[in-house]
């Protein structure tokens, strides 16, 4: 698990490329490079400080009375809003009457219903810790850690670098980068702590086209269903259905840009050791086939129980099945242990507008025993 986490935000780097809200020139250097196990420890630190020193209108994401405010008045992760509970020396700062109105006034670390924590987060031959709001989860096609997204968003710091601080004075400061129109594939692909946080939400519920009934197999029918937007292909602005996620990802610099000073075009500049606040609204994602052999990568992580698991890797190669191009490690390519064929035509399954490249994949299990012949080393295909 360690080992392929790493090799997935490499993977993310590498695949993605420049960010569109990036300089030509690229990171640069910081002052200096920390421990990575100190400043995991301190970006704990922070976070948890920032999580206490702060609630959030979470009465206006529950479904109270029969209202549902995301349902009934398209309330997305711009209708957030953070309050401040405790003042620069630790004392309560009472809500506000209209604040009361929309919050319980809980700090968001003692938020069982939204706050979220995902432990053990391997990076950098250490263990992170990652916490995230799930105000809604979001009712369509489940998102990998790999596969580009479509969302709106708010980038904000808070606290500062500095390696001494009191955790009173830890407070959200600045935005540095937003998105109000939904956007393919930005800087939030190449930050490894909100990729993991993202890939426990769902998109829109998509749109029913032609030929979706006449696929059997519910994997497989999920990659078709690409367009969530009405009167748009692939991300127009049109009507959209309420069934997107929303959520706030608290990511430590650690699982972010680390040592290195990521210049925006903006002009605020990322430094060295910042911690990162990402809230967002999630539409849609393409699913990808990563080592071209055939099958969709979501496929290749896909288990028995219909979870998904980026860590399967067959021939126990250290290349997860949805990055190597020979799964069963026996000399021959999957791709050739597997029929590809462009049955459905009427589909845009990988969201690029164009209805005849959609391929669909059989598979084959030519000696009986139960196991495709890809995923068999004790069969090749063709031979």
């Amino acid at each position: 698990m360690k080992n392929t986490f790493f090799y997935i935000n490499i993977l993310l780097l590498g695949f993605f490329g420049i960010s569109s809200c990036q300089q030509d020139d690229g990171n640069l250097p910081g002052p200096s490079v920390r421990d990575v196990q100190t400043q995991a420890n301190l970006d704990d630190q922070k976070i948890r400080a920032l999580l206490t020193n702060y609630t959030f209108n979470d009465k206006d994401f529950e479904i109270l009375n029969g209202i549902d405010k995301v349902k009934d008045s398209g309330y997305t992760h711009e209708n957030i809003k953070f309050i401040r509970i405790k003042d620069t020396i630790g004392a309560t700062i009472p809500l506000s009457s209209e604040n009361r109105d929309i919050s319980t006034g809980t700090p968001i670390i003692n938020n069982t219903k939204f706050l979220k924590v995902i432990n053990n987060v391997p990076f950098s031959g250490i263990d992170h810790t990652l916490y995230y709001l799930q105000l809604r989860e979001g009712e369509g096609k489940p998102v990998t850690i790999i596969d580009p997204t479509l969302n709106t968003y708010k980038g904000e710091f808070f606290g500062d670098n500095r390696e001494s601080f009191t955790a009173n004075e830890v407070s959200i400061t600045t935005v540095f980068d937003e998105f109000n129109t939904p956007v393919w594939t930005n800087e939030l692909t190449r930050i490894a702590g909100f990729r993991q946080i993202l890939s426990n939400f769902r998109t829109v519920l998509p749109i029913d086209k032609p030929g979706f009934d006449a696929i059997e197999n519910p994997t497989q029918k999920l990659l078709k269903q690409c367009q969530v937007f009405d009167n748009s292909d692939n991300g127009g602005l049109g009507a959209v259905d309420t069934s997107y996620g929303i959520g706030v990802a608290f990511v430590p610099s650690g699982l972010a840009f680390f040592e290195m000073n990521q210049p925006l075009v903006n002009g605020n500049n990322i430094a060295p050791y910042q911690n990162l606040i990402y809230s967002f609204t999630l539409f849609n994602t393409e699913y990808t086939d990563q080592d071209n052999d055939g099958i969709a990568s979501l496929l290749e992580m896909t288990t028995a129980d219909g979870s998904i698991d980026p860590t399967i890797d067959t021939d126990n190669d250290g290349n997860p099945d949805f990055n190597d191009a020979d799964d069963d490690g026996d000399g021959r390519l999957t791709i050739l242990e597997v029929e590809v064929m462009d049955n459905l035509p009427d589909i845009d399954s990988n969201c690029d507008g164009i209805f005849t490249n959609d391929n669909d994949v059989e598979f084959s299990d030519e000696n009986g025993n139960g196991i495709f012949d890809h995923l068999d080393n004790t069969i090749r295909v063709g031979f």
